[in-house]
């Protein structure tokens, strides 16, 4: 440690608690060393796991591996994986970016969680939007990107890259990320919009009311264990409740195992003190503000019989595996009492719960249909639920109906569904 030939080559420094107090570990430095790299601009430890990243380092190599002789990309970032073994730290792997290029600081943010690792570049150049979009264009500079890697059997391989859903021109989404389990948040700083609040406007700030470098923070979710692919999905856009300008929400990111998550914007304005104050006035120039934002992304799934009134035959049952994505929700009819001669069953799928006679077939449960499936009298229905985490928390109204062998028409019950985590 005690030669200066790479200037600002950067290194890290690990600290062990032991009885006595704490010791340093060990020093940690590149496996490719190198002149401004900065190696150690982001860290991130979970048990015998250890990620450091070099913001600057130079390489033009892609993905895990790759040749780290290369100089040919400028401040195109590097991320380092090291593991403990045997009472010893070795570096594990040397990751890189699928697409990297100068100027993309790959390793501007990190974390991990067990064998999962997400990685900033918040200066990536990509126009994609969403989920494994395109990564070769650059049509919109310093943008920003997040790359999810995991770790199977010992090996380290790439699996999502992401981008906002309203991808701009220098809003550094990537500048901070978060991580918890199936559960992924990406800062952009420098994001424009004048929204506020959840699931707002995304579209960009006026020319008349500017509101340039706002931020926002993007919430991803895995779809469930059930799925035999599982993907990710942009599930939530969150926006500061007093969006301003030049507030940088986003600028810092704090995720806890039970989805509670903190959100920094470092230049905000207000000059309230404590918890919960008016947001309104800005009257302390960059003084800052966190806000707390609680994520209900593990919904059970929910069947609920409803009858109307007059209430209708009870033979449309709930199915044994509740819906949820990739699960298969089967419901099925019993005509045991109110139609055995049945030739035919039908499902109606409604948004709102609403009573509608209609003579003389008996009473709508759900209001004005928008997706009809229909199944021999008796066969379970077998509807197969979207991969996509994007539904947890969808709510539908299902009514039923049947046809006996005179083609006489009974409306049954319905049951009112919420699409589960799992």
């Amino acid at each position: 440690p005690n030669n200066d030939d790479e200037f600002r080559s950067g290194a890290a420094y690990l600290f062990k608690r032991e009885p006595s107090g704490w010791i340093q570990e060990a020093y940690v430095k590149a496996s490719n060393t190198g002149f401004l790299d900065q190696f150690g601009h982001a860290v991130a430890i979970d048990t015998d796991c250890m990620v450091i990243s070099a913001l600057n380092e130079y390489s033009a190599s892609t993905t895990i591996n790759g040749d780290q002789s290369d100089n040919s990309a400028h401040q195109a970032g590097a991320v380092y994986v090291f593991r403990l073994q045997a009472g010893s730290w070795s570096q594990e792997a040397y990751i890189k970016s699928s697409n990297a290029q100068q100027g993309d600081n790959f390793g501007a943010s990190l974390a991990l969680s067990g064998n999962r690792l997400v990685i900033g570049a918040l200066a990536e150049d990509s126009g994609a939007t969403g989920v494994d979009g395109d990564p070769s264009n650059d049509d919109r500079t310093q943008s920003g990107a997040a790359y999810v890697f995991d770790r199977s059997n010992g090996v380290w391989t790439q699996s999502a890259y992401l981008k906002a859903s309203n991808t701009d021109s220098f809003d550094y989404f990537g500048s901070k990320v978060a991580l918890a389990d199936d559960t992924i948040v990406v800062g952009a700083f420098g994001e424009d919009s004048p929204a506020t609040g959840i699931h707002a406007d995304q579209g960009n700030a006026s020319p008349m009311f500017p509101t340039f470098d706002a931020g926002a923070a993007y919430v991803f979710l895995l779809s469930g264990p059930q799925c035999s692919q599982p993907i990710w999905s942009q599930v939530a856009y969150l926006k500061a409740s007093n969006t301003g300008l030049d507030d940088f929400f986003g600028s810092g990111l704090a995720l806890s195992e039970d989805k509670r998550l903190a959100i920094g914007a470092e230049y905000e304005d207000s000059n309230s003190q404590g918890v919960g104050g008016p947001e309104n006035n800005d009257g302390a120039e960059d003084s800052g503000a966190a806000y707390v934002f609680e994520l209900a992304f593990d919904l059970d799934s929910e069947q609920i019989v409803r009858l109307g009134s007059p209430p209708n035959p009870a033979a449309l049952l709930p199915g044994i595996q509740g819906p949820a994505p990739c699960a298969v929700w089967d419901p099925v009819f019993d005509h045991t009492s109110f139609m055995p001669d049945a030739v035919l069953d039908v499902l109606l799928f409604s948004v709102f719960p609403e009573n509608i006679s209609v003579p003389p077939f008996g009473t709508v449960l759900c209001s004005s249909p928008f997706l009809y499936r229909f199944k021999p009298a008796g066969v379970p229905f077998q509807l197969p639920i979207s991969s996509s985490p994007t539904l947890i928390g969808a709510q539908l109204c299902v009514s039923g109906g049947s046809v006996d062998l005179l083609g006489n028409f009974l409306l049954t019950n319905a049951i009112d569904i919420t699409i589960g985590a799992q």
